[in-house]
């Protein structure tokens, strides 16, 4: 059976590399991604394990409304849903901003299923976008995970899973300060205030925290939320009792019992 995970993967683009202002300081740039981008084919057809496409930073089943119970990425709905035209005005835009053709690297860890999204990306994005050019950075992933720390990268797939049931444990990881170069004063208010102002106003913190993801998924295309992800997993007949978390350690096999 596929189970269904807290993690999601998605594309980091760094707008600063060595102190100097990458191509994804062009928000245009980024928007062309974002847009551009056919999610339900990468997790339908080459993640293909139960893993699906997702178009916000908070995973689906993970935090409810908690005045409603209504599930948040279902209130929160859609952001930046894949549109190939508007895609394609925003790089016309970029080219026209950076007098010349787009050209990308992309950051991929050497293990076969990193290297068959990182493919799949480079191969659909310049098939939707003509003129776009992306060049694939294969390293192990010790490399890659040292150099996305640096903010030695341009375009990289990064994953997240919470440490704690909040939106907060994936929205806090961009505010000002972090490994993208990503900084907007109106997004560090909006956290600031769902951490302390609303602490004890869950309606108006709520409003709040899906404002902030909108300003930073949307508005600012901050970063491209790619699936979130569903784990294969066989289990014996007769066997029952393991507790499955949506956040922290995965599983809990106290309580397992074997008829």
């Amino acid at each position: 059976t596929a189970v269904e995970t807290s993690k999601i993967y998605y594309l980091k683009m760094n707008q600063e590399r060595n102190g100097e202002a990458s191509i994804f300081a062009n928000e245009n740039v980024r928007k062309a991604i974002a847009y551009g981008l056919d999610k339900e084919s990468l997790a339908n057809q080459i993640v293909a394990d139960g893993s699906k496409a997702i178009y916000g930073y908070v995973p689906y089943n993970f935090v409810a409304n908690p005045e409603t119970g209504i599930d948040y990425r279902e209130e929160a709905g859609d952001l930046a849903k894949t549109n190939a035209d508007k895609a394609k005005e925003y790089l016309a835009k970029a080219e026209k901003e950076l007098n010349g053709k787009v050209e990308i690297e992309l950051l991929s860890k050497d293990g076969d299923s990193d290297k068959r999204i990182a493919e799949f990306i480079q191969g659909q994005l310049e098939e939707t976008l003509p003129g776009l050019t992306i060049n694939i950075k294969t390293v192990p992933q010790q490399n890659s995970i040292e150099l996305t720390r640096k903010g030695d990268y341009e375009l990289a797939i990064g994953t997240w899973a919470p440490d704690y049931q909040d939106p907060t444990s994936f929205f806090a990881n961009l505010t000002t300060g972090n490994n993208s170069a990503y900084s907007n004063p109106k997004y560090d208010t909006l956290m600031e205030e769902a951490n302390n102002k609303y602490a004890n106003e869950p309606a108006k913190r709520w409003a709040t925290l899906m404002e902030a993801e909108k300003v930073m998924v949307e508005d600012d295309a901050a970063i491209v939320p790619l699936f979130q992800q569903s784990k294969g997993q066989l289990t014996q007949d007769g066997v029952s009792g393991i507790t499955r978390h949506l956040f922290g350690p995965t599983m809990t096999y106290k309580y397992l019992v074997v008829e």
